[in-house]
């Protein structure tokens, strides 16, 4: 019994868990927007162009930045649980 237990533990120890990430999409008019810097704890990345930017970061409450040139930058702030990928969908205005 003691021996089952310690494959168990030692088999669920060995599955590597998922990274906790931001799944970011950003449009304007419904059209996804390429080259938006998203600056979330300190970092800065950037949308490709899908309007798509994928962040891992530590789960908990995040602020989350959306600058381009020629549109008004957007923050927001999310909650990202331990292992989970957030969606987040950001519209820029003009």
């Amino acid at each position: 019994m003691v021996v089952l237990a310690l494959v168990i533990s030692l088999a669920l120890q060995s599955v590597p868990s998922r990274p906790t990430a931001i799944a970011c999409t950003v449009t304007a008019a419904g059209a996804p927007v390429a080259g938006v810097e998203i600056v979330v704890a300190g970092k800065t990345y950037l949308t490709d162009r899908r309007g798509e930017a994928r962040i891992e970061v530590t789960p908990g409450s995040l602020e989350l930045t959306a600058v381009r040139e020629g549109f008004a930058p957007v923050t927001t702030t999310i909650t990202v649980a331990s292992g989970q990928e957030q969606p987040v969908t950001i519209e820029l205005e003009k």
